[in-house]
C-alpha cells in the first residue's frame, strides 16, 4: 500500500534533479521510444504495447473527473501528468536501482519537479491502485503549490481504491480496528499534522490519514473545511488543521473513532468490481 509506494513532498524536491537522469534510463533499457498516448491531463509513455493502456488512460482521466465531483476542487487548471509505465515489475526495479536507492521497493513513486508531474510504475495485479495513488499526487501538486503531507496521503489513500469502494480503504480499516482493540494506537491529527517529513510516515500514519480524510469527505461541512484547508490564504496565517477540525466535529476524535467502528461494520458487505485495467494482469 501507500508504504511502498507513496511518495510526497520532501522527497520529491530529492528526486527532483535526477528527472533526467530518470527518463534516460527509461529509453535505454527499453532500446527504443515509447509509445504515448495523450488524453487530457494524462500523458501515459508506455514500453509495454499493453491491450488495456486505452483503458488505462481513461481511467486516470475519469480520476479527475472523480475527484471534482467528490471533493467540488476545481482541477482544471492542473499542469499535464507524465505517467511512465513499465512493462513488468523486473523491468522496472532495474531501472530504480539505476536511478535512485530511495525508490528500492516501490511499485510505484511520483515526482514534482519545477516544470514536471512525473508518475512512474509498471503493469501489474495492482497497477491501476498504484497509479490512481500517484496520479491523485499529481493532480493536487498540479493545482495546489503546497499541500500539507498528510493530507496529501490520505487523499491519495481515499482515491487509490475504485471509484464504487465510496473511499473505504479496507486494509486501513482493519489495521486501525485490529490497533485500537490492542490499545496500540489511538488517534491524534496534532501529531499527524506534525509530520513534514514523508520519511518518517508510518503504514499506520497512512492509514491514520485516509481515515480523517474519509471522515472529512462523509459530510457537507467536513468537505468544506477540507477543500477550504487546501486553498492558499494570503497574508494570513493558516489555522491548524486539527484546530478546524475539532471546531466543526467538537470531539473530533470520539468522532473518528465511531466512523471507523461504522466502517468497519460495513466493510463486509462491500464487494468491489474488477478495474478495467485488472481484466488485462489475470
Amino acid at each position: 500500500m501507500s508504504l511502498i509506494v507513496g511518495l510526497a513532498a520532501g522527497l520529491l524536491a530529492i528526486a527532483g534533479c535526477r528527472i533526467d537522469a530518470l527518463n534516460s534510463a527509461l529509453a535505454a533499457q527499453s532500446g527504443r521510444a515509447a509509445s504515448v498516448l495523450v488524453k487530457d491531463k494524462i500523458r501515459v509513455h508506455a514500453l509495454s504495447h499493453n491491450p488495456a493502456e486505452n483503458l488505462l488512460i481513461d481511467e486516470l482521466v475519469e480520476l479527475k473527473t472523480e475527484i471534482e465531483s467528490k471533493t467540488g476542487l476545481d482541477l482544471s487548471a492542473a499542469s499535464p501528468i507524465d505517467v511512465y509505465l513499465f512493462k513488468d515489475e523486473t523491468s522496472f526495479h532495474e531501472f530504480t536501482a539505476q536511478a535512485n536507492a530511495v525508490f528500492a521497493d516501490r511499485r510505484a513513486f511520483f515526482i514534482k519537479t519545477e516544470d514536471a508531474l512525473n508518475v512512474y510504475g509498471f503493469w501489474g495485479m495492482r497497477v491501476a491502485e498504484d497509479l490512481r495513488h500517484e496520479t491523485t499526487h499529481g493532480y493536487l501538486h498540479g493545482t495546489f503549490p503546497e499541500i500539507d503531507l498528510w493530507i496529501d496521503e490520505g487523499l491519495a489513500e481515499y482515491f487509490e481504491v475504485p471509484p464504487d469502494a465510496r473511499g473505504v480503504n479496507t486494509p486501513h480499516v482493519r489495521l486501525l480496528i485490529d490497533l485500537h482493540q490492542k490499545g496500540l494506537w489511538q488517534p491524534s491529527l496534532e501529531r499527524l499534522e506534525s509530520i513534514t517529513d514523508p520519511r518518517q510516515l508510518t503504514q499506520i500514519d497512512y492509514a491514520e490519514a485516509w481515515l480523517w480524510v474519509h471522515l472529512l469527505m462523509s459530510s457537507p461541512v467536513g468537505k468544506e473545511v477540507l477543500t477550504t484547508g487546501l486553498k492558499p490564504v494570503e497574508h494570513l496565517a493558516r489555522v491548524p488543521w486539527a484546530v478546524e477540525v475539532s471546531n466543526m466535529l467538537g470531539d473530533a476524535h470520539s468522532q473518528l473513532l465511531d466512523h471507523l467502528e461504522k466502517l468497519h461494520r460495513g466493510i463486509g458487505t462491500y464487494r468491489p468490481k474488477l478495474s478495467v485495467t485488472s481484466h488485462f494482469n489475470r
